[in-house]
């Protein structure tokens, strides 16, 4: 009779040993992939002053001035990424509507080279696709 009683708790409290040993969201943010997003977040400004230094200068073609759109809707991804990790609610809204706004210039750098008839209808539909996913990702982050 003891040992059944010592084995229906041991039963009862082995999931409960389980949950406690698995790594989980709530003892916070892991803070080496912390520290790789933010190597990532300056890697990625390090690319929008290139990528604005060469449109500045000439040394890119008028429609690689869309490298510079890229790589700023690819730094506000990588600034999206960190604030998820970071778990702050704010930082993450606001690193949103820097996505969102890089996806609007990046729609309005495709219309004028549509217009220039130096871009097809594909890359502004592809820049209008990616600012309303942005949108939808801020509208949820809102809620």
């Amino acid at each position: 009779m003891k040992t059944q009683l010592i084995t229906v708790v041991v039963a009862a409290l082995f999931p409960f040993t389980l949950l406690a040993q698995e790594p989980s969201k709530a003892s916070g943010p892991d803070a080496k992939i912390i520290a790789k997003l933010t190597e990532l977040v300056q890697i990625r400004e390090q690319q929008v002053e290139i990528e604005q230094a060469l449109y500045k200068s000439g040394r890119a073609s008028a429609e690689n001035g869309a490298g510079v759109e890229a790589a700023q809707v690819e730094l506000a991804e990588a600034r999206v990424d960190l604030a998820l990790e970071q778990g702050v609610r704010e930082a993450l809204i606001t690193a949103l509507q820097g996505l969102v706004a890089a996806n609007e210039q990046r729609v309005e750098w495709a219309i004028r080279m549509k217009e220039l008839a130096r871009a097809s209808d594909v890359g502004v539909k592809q820049a209008q696709a990616e600012l309303l996913k942005a949108q939808v990702r801020l509208l949820r982050a809102q809620k």
